[in-house]
């Protein structure tokens, strides 16, 4: 995530949200990644997530777009995606909303 942000030229008080899998809270321990990384659970897609269930590569998709979605995002702010994969693979993403979603917006 370090490197991800690194490379887009922003630090952690740049970024509006991240979005982490749905992996559950016994996986992210929100105690410390607030203590490493200064991110507070309220910045993440958790409450989202911790009521969708886990969606394999599809968590970072459905987590932005309900971050668009519910307009907890706006144009110029910074997302990053975070994500983990089998033997321990990790990557990341840096994403600027460059505009409010064009698609109909379901009804809740």
């Amino acid at each position: 995530m370090e490197q991800a942000m690194g490379e887009a030229g922003i630090g952690i008080e740049d970024v509006a949200r991240f979005v982490y899998p749905h992996a559950g809270r016994a996986v992210i321990d929100w105690d410390e990644v607030k203590k490493i990384a200064g991110i507070d659970v309220e910045q993440t897609n958790w409450e989202f997530g911790r009521r969708l269930g886990h969606l394999g590569a599809g968590d970072q998709f459905a987590g932005l777009n309900h971050l668009l979605e519910t307009g907890a995002v706006k144009p110029g702010d910074k997302v990053v995606l975070s994500s983990v994969g089998h033997g321990y693979a990790f990557g990341c993403a840096v994403v600027e909303i460059v505009a409010d979603p064009e698609w109909q917006q379901a009804s809740n």
